[in-house]
């Protein structure tokens, strides 16, 4: 991130040109920080427990239902317990890499290894599986 450089008001260099500089370092902060906006805006902020998490969508590998709470898995092996539903999170993951293929799982498709169509079993990165839905194989394959 840009640091504001300050102007020598005592200097020679008249208003114009202070202006014109002042305005430069308003345009590099704006874009600093629609940068930041960006990057920050492919995940979200998890709650487990005490410890709040900001998880990119990249990063998930998988979601599973257990009752009302819901456990994530991440790309580094990682496997967060939290208390809100798979509906929930499928809420707040929409129209990105997140698909729903089961009632109990919300799988990543860009971490999808293989899929078995006679056991109805997707296999994920880490060597995690998931069951897929007779009605929701179309969503994967």
């Amino acid at each position: 991130m840009t640091a504001i450089r300050p102007l020598n008001l005592t200097s020679n260099i008249d208003q114009s040109q202070q202006i014109r500089a002042l305005q430069r370092q308003v345009e590099e902060l704006q874009n600093s920080l629609i940068g930041l906006k960006n990057a920050k805006s492919d995940g979200l902020f998890i709650k487990s427990g005490s410890m709040t998490r900001y998880i990119l969508t990249s990063s998930v590998v998988m979601m599973e239902a257990q009752s009302n709470y819901t456990y994530i898995y991440l790309q580094d092996g990682t496997k967060i317990f939290t208390a809100k539903t798979l509906k929930h999170w499928e809420n707040q993951f929409a129209n990105k890499s997140l698909i729903r293929i089961h009632k109990s799982y919300l799988v990543n498709k860009y971490h999808i290894l293989t899929i078995c169509t006679k056991t109805q079993i997707v296999t994920l990165q880490g060597n995690l599986r998931a069951h897929y839905s007779r009605r929701l194989k179309n969503a994967i394959i």
